[in-house]
């Protein structure tokens, strides 16, 4: 049950950023500010370029979630992050979030104050199957709970993307939370 609120203390991190921001500059001026790294890759797989993979061994599985920010001149200047990836598997990726510099489109007015904040969720569930019979049944119900959660991920990015979508802000309830 702790692990589920701490996925619910996650989602509401990232409704502050995706709904802080969006306010700041009209969604017009923000969506101009685009990856372009030619026909080569996209920004997911750029970020998920050589990331060490699962340990093998172990049926826990892991979670980054990567805040990070882009600015007028086409840089990363900010990287915010909440992971219980491993430290090899964090460094890559914000490695590889500061190597997209340079590889950004950017409004031809390039107004000082214009930035936009990009999300990376990456999810490890393990390298073993939650079935296998060496994970405990706490490590099977994480992964499957963590494999649900990011299909559920997915799916409200497809709908922000797809269909005009607003994220509200994650309810969180029981588990010593305290009501405001």
């Amino acid at each position: 049950m702790a692990h589920l609120v701490r996925i619910s203390f996650i989602l509401s991190i990232i409704w502050q950023i995706v709904g802080c921001n969006s306010s700041e500059k009209k969604v017009s001026e923000l969506s101009e500010i685009k990856f372009d790294y030619g026909n080569q890759y996209d920004l997911q797989s750029f970020l998920s370029d050589s990331i060490p993979g699962p340990n093998y061994e172990d049926c826990t599985p892991t979670w980054g979630i990567f805040y990070f920010r882009v600015n007028s001149k086409g840089e990363v200047d900010k990287v915010e992050t909440r992971s219980t990836l491993r430290k090899s598997v964090s460094d890559k990726i914000i490695h590889n979030i500061y190597q997209t510099n340079g590889f950004w489109k950017i409004p031809n007015d390039k107004t000082p104050e214009i930035h936009k904040w990009f999300i990376y969720q990456y999810f490890d569930l393990g390298g073993k199957f939650c079935q296998d019979d060496n994970c405990t049944e706490q490590e099977k119900e994480l992964q499957a709970s963590m494999r649900s959660l990011s299909y559920a991920l997915s799916v409200t990015q497809n709908h922000i993307s797809t269909d005009n979508a607003e994220v509200l802000h994650v309810n969180i309830r029981g588990g010593g939370n305290i009501e405001m």
